[in-house]
């Protein structure tokens, strides 16, 4: 009451928590579908392939197959290949 009253602003403990561990990108709050072509690239990127092996198989350049693991990271938070491995498990995309 008196941060408020002095013209401070207050968070609680608990919902400081809950705000920083979702700026975390663990876990985004809403989830983005991903496209056919988005769930075939995370799928051959798990499966080990590099980019020039992806854009081959998949009949596609590099560039693009770049663009896709861009949009995936953009609507999922994740950035890394490990990242990238846990959410095609995560959606179906590959078995553990």
């Amino acid at each position: 009451m008196r941060e408020i009253a002095a013209g401070n602003t207050y968070v609680s403990p608990t919902l400081a928590s809950i705000l920083l561990d979702s700026s975390r990108g663990r876990q985004p709050l809403y989830r983005v579908p991903l496209s056919d072509r988005e769930r075939q690239v995370l799928s051959l990127l798990v499966a080990g392939e590099r980019d020039q092996d992806i854009a081959e198989a998949l009949a596609i350049s590099v560039r693009t197959v770049r663009s896709h693991l861009d949009r995936i990271r953009e609507k999922t938070g994740r950035r890394r290949r490990p990242e990238l491995t846990r959410l095609a498990i995560e959606e179906g995309v590959a078995t553990p």
